[in-house]
């Protein structure tokens, strides 16, 4: 083989070695790469689980509120009808305290009307204690409630205890645990003195 026959084959060579020494440095970054795709890939997958934790508190959450609203839905359901019909069951308690019984010369038809009006009365009672209701009427010298009772008068009484019920204005109802309407009372309230002044004092106040 000639020289001029060697010459482009060493070129050759001599090229193939740069191609390589070019090429070599290429791992390094291939490297880096799939390391940076697998942190993103990391990255997104911490966020898929804290996405998904979310969603599943605020389902959670979701269920609970449903639960509660069905669990008052079946508890107070009837609470708009009870309370549109307490009026009618107190107009029967005045009805009957109208009327003192027994009822003196009372006809027959009185006497009949005022068995149909108690028992009536007390129809009602049995429709609305099924329902849960309780009527709340204090006795005399009960303790003031705040969560169940409303005053509408507070009385000085030198012989009762001040904040204790003397008289129930009106009854108060519970449909379960709920107040539908506070007992409204009068209170016995402390007695202040006066303050006494000499016939001399009122003379040089004059």
């Amino acid at each position: 083989m000639t020289k001029q026959a060697q010459q482009p084959e060493a070129e050759i060579l001599q090229g193939a070695d740069q191609e390589a020494d070019v090429t070599a440095p290429s791992a390094p970054a291939e490297e880096l790469s799939v390391e940076a795709h697998l942190a993103q890939a990391q990255a997104e997958l911490a966020e898929m689980k804290d996405n998904w934790l979310r969603t599943a508190a605020e389902m959670e959450n979701l269920r609970k509120r449903t639960a509660r609203d069905v669990d008052d839905a079946r508890k107070y359901g009837v609470a708009n009808l009870v309370r549109d019909m307490l009026d009618v069951l107190e107009n029967l308690y005045r009805a009957e305290k109208a009327v003192p019984s027994p009822v003196e010369n009372a006809g027959e038809a009185l006497d009949a009307l005022l068995k149909g009006v108690a028992m009536t009365r007390e129809e009602l009672e049995k429709i609305f204690a099924r329902q849960g209701l309780k009527r709340l009427e204090p006795a005399q010298g009960e303790a003031f409630n705040h969560a169940e009772h409303e005053a509408v008068a507070r009385v000085p009484m030198p012989d009762v205890a001040p904040n204790c019920v003397i008289e129930t204005v009106q009854a108060g109802y519970l449909l379960k645990d709920r107040l539908l309407r506070p007992a409204k009372v009068a209170v016995s309230a402390e007695v202040v003195a006066a303050e006494n002044t000499s016939p001399a004092e009122d003379s040089a106040g004059s």
